[in-house]
């Protein structure tokens, strides 16, 4: 259905548009996007605090995985859709308009995710430059994909006040939710995290996805990655015993190195290998989207950790 959101506001941003300010909200953009999470959260667990960390990381997949299924019951198009003018009005590329296409517009995953993140980060961290600083970033990238012409204003609204109430939430329950995650074993966590993916890609096949690519089937990476993160925290607690601090800035910056090249070289190795031995559109691809983000997780929080000690970037059992 297309809701009537207003279209004339996007055209009165667009009528002030320049090349400093496309570039600017471009980068906006990119940092509520993969790269701009992967960075934060990266540092955060390399220098700062990891269980922060991993709770971060757990919401942010959660929220997505939310947003996807909420623009497929909405089933809200895209504004350059809906206005048919495709490049001519909006700072969208031709490739990016064959992706952004398949997906639907409300609520805006950008806003959603944004406000979850980083209003939980400020929140659990008490400091008040960086509520200060959440505030910004939360507003530029909201901000930015209406500029950009993908989101209406009212996705973006949307998507604040939803991502705000999933951060509240983790906040208020999120300790009891810990608690009695921890007192399951690693086999009874794996059987409930896959039982619950299931379920969500039954779910949201249902509702209508036809391609592996196309929102709400996206959303098996997301929760292949949640398997991972979950699952390789549990054994890196037992087995590995990583500890943040202390550490010099040369241990910190060598951790965070060298989580980058697990995770990299981990998603490398497993996407050609997936693109050379199944057809992504087929049940067996989307298994296999699921393992290699499963696998991603483990070398991010379980592989790297263990490295960090053995190399004695970091301290552990």
């Amino acid at each position: 259905m297309t809701l009537p959101w207003n279209l004339d506001a996007m055209h009165a941003v667009a009528a002030y548009r320049s090349d400093f300010l496309t570039s600017f909200f471009n980068f906006w953009s990119d940092v509520g996007d993969v790269p701009g999470y992967l960075l934060i959260i990266t540092l955060l667990y390399t220098a700062i605090n990891r269980a922060l960390t991993v709770r971060l990381a757990v919401l942010l997949l959660v929220t997505i995985c939310v947003n996807h299924i909420l623009k497929t019951l909405i089933g809200n198009p895209r504004p350059f859709v809906v206005d048919g003018s495709w490049t001519e009005m909006w700072v969208v590329s031709k490739g990016h308009v064959e992706s952004l296409v398949l997906e639907y517009s409300t609520p805006s995953g950008h806003a959603m995710s944004v406000a979850a993140f980083y209003t939980y980060l400020a929140a659990a961290t008490r400091r008040r430059w960086l509520s200060v600083a959440a505030v910004i970033v939360m507003l530029l990238v909201g901000l930015s994909r209406p500029y950009l012409g993908v989101h209406y204003f009212e996705d973006i609204l949307l998507g604040w006040l939803l991502g705000g109430l999933l951060a509240w939430g983790a906040l208020r329950y999120g300790d009891r939710i810990e608690r009695h995650w921890e007192r399951l074993s690693f086999a009874l966590k794996a059987t409930r995290l896959v039982v619950f993916s299931v379920g969500m890609w039954a779910f949201t096949y249902f509702l209508g996805a036809t391609a592996p690519d196309q929102p709400p089937l996206s959303i098996i990476g997301n929760l292949g990655f949640l398997t991972g993160v979950l699952l390789a925290a549990h054994l890196e607690r037992q087995r590995v015993g990583y500890e943040v601090a202390p550490g010099t800035v040369l241990q910190k910056v060598g951790r965070w190195l060298l989580l980058i090249a697990c995770v990299g070289a981990t998603m490398l190795a497993l996407s050609s290998a997936a693109d050379q031995m199944v057809e992504r559109a087929s049940a067996m691809g989307h298994l296999v989207k699921y393992l290699r983000y499963t696998a991603v997780g483990f070398a991010g929080l379980l592989l790297a950790p263990y490295l960090m000690v053995r190399t004695r970037l970091a301290k552990g059992h």
